[in-house]
């Protein structure tokens, strides 16, 4: 699997719940917009969204440190997981 790009563009709430936009993608190509469901439940934040690949994948990602963004990206069929890749990113300077 490639690098990947991945850039929180804005970040809001509305009635308790976070949400933000962003954009995602294989570094170095176009990157899309995606939605963002932000969890901020527990002791560190989690993001979710769902690429606009085709057939399209969830990345799921937690907040460790203040720098990294570990978690999942995985792509379904139907009630069953296709295929599913552990994903680290690190925030760029």
């Amino acid at each position: 699997m490639g690098d990947r790009t991945f850039m929180i563009t804005a970040i809001s709430q509305k009635d308790g719940q976070w949400t933000a936009d962003g954009l995602y993608g294989i570094t170095g190509q176009r990157l899309l917009t995606v939605q963002i469901e932000v969890d901020v439940s527990r002791e560190w934040p989690s993001l979710r969204f769902t690429t606009a690949a085709q057939p399209p994948s969830i990345v799921r990602l937690n907040l460790l440190g203040g720098r990294n963004l570990v978690g999942t990206l995985a792509r379904h069929a139907g009630a069953f997981t296709q295929w599913q890749y552990s994903i680290r990113l690190e925030k760029a300077e």
